[in-house]
């Protein structure tokens, strides 16, 4: 199997360096792995090029970075806030918001169908739709992610904002104050 080509299934197309990226995420998320042996785990038998091999790390970590703040985003644009969402479709969420969000070179059409291909051909045909609708939805109206007042709230703030844990963020405010902590994180 070339993985370096978009594979072609019975249910799609897909971009096997994104869908190395899920596999990734799952093992990072589900299963504990640290990130560096998730991705080498995966990289074994492949034929990435090194500009793949490149773009699959920047995904993976960004990611696994930005998880808090790409949960808090997708979180404003579910129909139902209290959602059960199959941890497949998370993650698939989540690498198509950071492309959108923190990536300059992937035009956000590209991000937005290579996750519904991905959705589709690894989960069900209609979470391809509910993807789509989600990561469209961030597209007309990102002004509808507000993070907590940063005066009132700013462990909540810096927390989502940034994407670190609160008791982090919370120690970094009291030891730096809070503009320290905002340059800090």
């Amino acid at each position: 199997m070339d993985k370096g080509k978009p594979q072609k299934t019975d249910r799609g197309k897909y971009d096997p360096v994104r869908a190395a990226c899920i596999e990734v995420l799952g093992m990072v998320f589900d299963r504990n792995w640290k990130s560096d042996n998730a991705i080498i785990e995966v990289l074994k038998g492949s034929d990435f090029s090194d500009l793949d091999r490149r773009f699959l790390k920047q995904l993976c970590h960004g990611v696994i970075k930005m998880r808090q703040r790409l949960d808090f985003t997708y979180s404003f644009y579910l129909q139902k806030p209290n959602a059960n969402i199959d941890r497949l479709t998370k993650n698939i969420l989540r690498l198509g918001l950071y492309q959108l969000i923190y990536t300059d070179r992937i035009p956000a059409g590209a991000a937005v169908s290579e996750s519904v291909n991905l959705a589709r051909a690894m989960t069900h045909h209609s979470r391809g739709s509910f993807v789509n609708a989600i990561l469209r939805s961030y597209l007309r109206t990102p002004e509808k992610v507000v993070f907590p007042d940063r005066e009132h709230r700013p462990v909540a703030y810096f927390a989502n904002f940034h994407s670190y844990p609160e008791w982090f963020v919370y120690y970094c405010i009291q030891e730096f104050g809070p503009d320290a902590t905002d340059k800090f994180l």
